[in-house]
């Protein structure tokens, strides 16, 4: 278990540091890399928030159909 934990960790890590030396690469500082990545993660932050009201939404659906019955008359 702890191989696992560690393999995961290490797996984030590298995964945090080639994007960052990419972006270093492209953008051609570590501080317009960042900004990137925050307007990333604000945009990512923004989709779920869409994604979760609408998966709320749709659960609010499902729960008045079960409600209703299968012929939508009620209990």
């Amino acid at each position: 278990m702890k191989l696992l934990f560690n393999s995961i960790i290490y797996a984030m890590l590298v995964a945090f540091t080639v994007t960052m030396l990419f972006l270093r690469l492209t953008t051609g500082s570590f501080e317009e890399a960042g900004a990137r990545v925050d307007r990333w993660t604000g945009n990512a932050a923004g989709d779920l928030k869409v994604v979760a009201a609408e998966a709320a939404d749709q659960a609010s659906v499902v729960a008045k159909d079960i409600a209703d019955g299968p012929d939508g008359t009620g209990s």
